[in-house]
């Protein structure tokens, strides 16, 4: 549940998957901090305290990098990849953002937005799409670099936690298509993969998230327990749900 904090937007969902590691999508990093460790609490035996302080820690420098960004959310999800008869482990990074595009007369700002797109690394597909409800996107496939991390995470091993990434080529894929309910907004989601090779699986999962994304005519009939992140503070006061926000919304705010 977000609003973006450079309109004034009413409430917006997003649909987030099993295991998503939400990152900017807090009021602070406090909240994000308090949010990890009840994710964690769930498998408690499964992390000692040193591992729990080494996981929050990054996410809160993660959070320093991107927040900045004006990301709906932005976030990744840790799973593992079929490779022949095994599996390895990986993460892929997905962002959403709403954007306002300018008036641009009889010129259509998807395509406008499509070029923005383009500029982000060496696109191999472009291909547009229509959605049951009328609404036109277009899709894009192909490889963007990180030669170098950003500043905050320049200590985080991933070659050796990935060994499979390919700094120079990293798998890309994006969305852009009007936001559900606001026609005059765009959704531009992107997905980063450590590697070509794992674009496709990683593009199902973003391409879902993209679609899911609409605005909320009445805050107070969207079910609680639905929400897990709440930037906007209506549904869930501390920022995110917890074991005990079981009872229906209260507030119409947003």
């Amino acid at each position: 549940m977000s609003q973006n904090p450079a309109d004034e937007l009413p409430s917006i969902a997003t649909g987030l998957p099993p295991g998503w590691i939400e990152l900017v999508a807090f009021s602070s990093v406090d909240v994000l901090a308090s949010f990890l460790r009840a994710q964690l609490a769930v498998d408690a035996d499964r992390f000692d305290d040193d591992e729990i302080e080494r996981i929050v820690d990054a996410c809160v420098r993660a959070h320093a990098v991107a927040a900045p960004q004006r990301w709906l959310h932005l976030g990744c999800v840790v799973t593992e990849f079929p490779v022949e008869e095994t599996s390895r482990n990986t993460v892929w990074t997905i962002g959403v953002g709403v954007i306002t595009p300018p008036s641009f007369g009889d010129v259509d700002p998807v395509a406008v937005a499509s070029r923005v797109v383009g500029s982000l690394g060496e696109i191999s597909q472009v291909e547009r799409f229509s959605t049951d409800d009328g609404r036109e996107g277009v899709v894009f496939g192909g490889t963007t670099s990180a030669t170098s991390l950003p500043d905050g995470l320049t200590d985080a091993d991933v070659v050796r936690m990935l060994p499979q990434i390919d700094l120079a080529a990293l798998g890309l894929y994006a969305v852009v298509m009007p936001l559900r309910g606001l026609p005059d907004r765009l959704v531009l989601t992107l997905g980063v993969a450590p590697c070509v090779e794992e674009r496709q699986a990683m593009s199902v999962l973003a391409g879902q998230m993209a679609a899911s994304v609409h605005a909320i005519a009445d805050l107070a009939a969207y079910p609680r327990a639905n929400v897990l992140v709440d930037r906007t503070g209506a549904v869930h006061e501390r920022g995110f749900l917890a074991a005990e926000d079981t009872e229906p919304a209260e507030s119409t705010r947003g």
